[in-house]
């Protein structure tokens, strides 16, 4: 009879209206069903609690799951009630999923309040006084422990007793969690789950990531199951959105003409709350195309066209949200001012270069949402900034971009590569921090410096390219000098023609101190390649050829001076420029 009540009372407190906010139906009532069984030893009722607990998160889900498919039609041949929910949406079935957990945290918060007072009861029987737990405190509880009633447990029982309250509680939460992750695996049979857009896939990841916190507050233990459905999910999840931000970079990157771009506005603003909260999130605010969460969804990011031709007007609109023209004049304008301010500098970037930075912030939104694959987007976010560096390379530094319809590789085309190398070198410790909050900050470090160092070697690549361009033509001029009037020679006119091209080349696109730079590295190539002439016509400092060399040199640094980036002078160039005589 004592266990028939316990029994009947479970029930009906677990299976009333979700809608009943009393923390219990009738406390004294459950307080007295306990003292009885404890009183007669009968530690079955743990199992009773159990079963009861079960059988009511099971008609839970499957009352749920009816009201969801009420509208929909379903074979009644499936038995299943996880079967049963895979005729509906995507959408519908993780609005589904959210209403099972919010109904199942519920339950096992009533099952949560049940035990708090079956443990006061517990410690009462065995004699402890003033019986607390962290939830409900029985009042008649607590006044019947300071009364001094005679112990009905002892030790054994009563370790056994709380044990197996604890065990169920924790059990009740790892049902839920199995109920929960059957829904799940029925989804995904039959790649029922690949289709999922990528907010959808981060609106499930929440779902669970979630209810597994809600229940281990309740028992103080992380449960499993749905979350282990999930990381499956997880790896296939990477790996399509990998591939499709691989592929739009892919493409992005066949279609690049290397010209400046004017930067759309929301990349702007994206970068204006990256410094201000040096975060790696898009802004809140929605942007021109739409809400900026939207980027997120597998259309907005694999739905990419291009248009590619040979003759007359071409454009080209890639998912940059950019557009060129192959007949606009206004991209191969000197003065360009259409880049993005970062900390007060100006960066004049390709279009490639706005993809790549939007791909960054994609990678680290789904990272802090995907915890459990931040490890595996980290990797392949890695992956493909290294791919962009290298394919950077190949298609400028070893001319590969000619074969994909380049006429030609420009100085200014190596400019605008190297700023928007730059540009990206200024995220990646941001890059770092952002990812050093998700995983072990040793794995992460020693993969963003890694990346670094190869962004920053190849910027000097650039760079050497760029003053090697310069010194080849410095070197052809320089073979023909005879180091005689008329002055400026044609050699130097030559000189001067090519240090004017390199200014017009790269104004509008570096800072004026990295021209600055640029232009001393330019005048070391012409002392190393002048002193190795001035060998071959045995000219010396003094004698009248001396004077044609230093007025030769006199018009080069007032030209330099002229473009504004003379910064050494003619004194200083000429110290040691002379070959020094051997004694006979």
């Amino acid at each position: 009879m004592v266990a028939a009540e316990f029994t009947k009372y479970i029930s009906e407190d677990l299976h009333r209206p979700l809608e009943d906010t009393r923390p219990l139906l009738e406390e004294d009532q459950l307080i007295g069903v306990v003292f009885s069984v404890l009183r007669l030893r009968k530690f079955d009722f743990l199992d009773a609690l159990r079963e009861e607990t079960y059988a009511a998160i099971k008609a839970t889900v499957k009352q749920a799951v009816v009201e969801s498919i009420s509208e929909v039609e379903v074979d009644t041949n499936i038995s299943s009630v996880a079967d049963q929910a895979r005729v509906l949406t995507i959408a519908s079935w993780l609005t589904l999923l959210s209403a099972i957990t919010s109904r199942l945290n519920i339950v096992i918060h009533r099952v949560k309040v049940m035990i708090d007072v079956m443990f006061q009861a517990v410690e009462a029987s065995a004699g402890n006084s003033n019986p607390t737990t962290d939830g409900v405190q029985a009042a008649s509880l607590v006044t019947l422990s300071n009364s001094g009633v005679e112990a009905m447990l002892d030790s054994a029982a009563y370790t056994r007793a709380h044990s197996g309250l604890k065990e169920v509680l924790c059990a009740t939460c790892d049902y839920a969690h199995d109920r929960c992750a059957k829904l799940l695996h029925a989804r995904s049979r039959d790649h029922g789950l690949d289709k999922m857009k990528a907010s959808e896939f981060l609106t499930l990841s929440r779902i669970i990531e979630t209810f597994v916190v809600d229940t281990e507050k309740v028992c103080g233990r992380k449960s499993t199951t749905f979350r282990m459905g999930l990381q499956g999910q997880a790896t296939r999840f990477v790996s399509r959105f990998h591939e499709e931000r691989d592929a739009r970079l892919k493409l992005n990157l066949g279609s690049e003409r290397w010209r400046p771009v004017p930067a759309p506005p929301d990349l702007q603003r994206l970068l204006d709350h990256i410094i201000s909260t040096d975060t790696l999130f898009f802004p809140p605010s929605p942007v021109e195309n739409g809400n900026c969460t939207a980027i997120l969804d597998n259309k907005s990011t694999s739905e990419v066209a291009v248009t590619n031709g040979n003759h007359g007007s071409t454009s080209a609109t890639t998912s940059n949200g950019l557009q060129s023209s192959s007949s606009t004049s206004s991209l191969n304008t000197l003065a360009v001012s259409s880049g993005v301010m970062v900390q007060g500098e100006e960066y004049v970037v390709v279009g490639v270069c706005v993809v790549v930075v939007r791909l960054i912030v994609e990678y680290s939104e789904c990272a802090t949402t995907l915890r459990l694959a931040a490890q595996q987007l980290l990797t392949r976010l890695t992956d493909l900034l290294r791919k962009f560096n290298s394919d950077t390379c190949r298609l400028l530094i070893e001319a590969g971009a000619v074969a994909l319809g380049l006429k030609t590789i420009t100085t200014r085309n190596l400019a605008l590569a190297w700023r928007s190398l730059q540009l990206l070198l200024l995220l990646l410790p941001r890059l770092k921090i952002h990812f050093s909050d998700l995983l072990r900050p040793v794995i992460v470090e020693k993969n963003i410096e890694q990346l670094t160092r190869e962004y920053k070697e190849h910027c000097q690549a650039i760079e050497n390219k760029i003053v090697g361009v310069v010194s080849d033509l410095i070197d052809r001029h320089l073979t023909t000098w005879e180091a005689r009037s008329p002055v400026p020679s044609a050699s130097f006119n030559g000189i001067l023609r090519a240090t004017s091209k390199l200014h017009e080349a790269v104004s509008g696109v570096l800072p004026s101190q990295q021209k600055l730079k640029l232009f001393e590295r330019v005048t070391s190539v012409l002392k190393e390649k002048l002193r190795m002439h001035l060998v071959r016509l045995n000219v010396s400092s003094v004698g009248p050829q001396s004077w044609v060399v230093t007025s030769e040199l006199t018009f080069y640094f007032n030209h330099v001076e002229s473009l504004g980036q003379g910064s050494l002078a003619q004194e200083d160039f000429t110290r040691d420029l002379w070959p020094q005589k051997t004694s006979s």
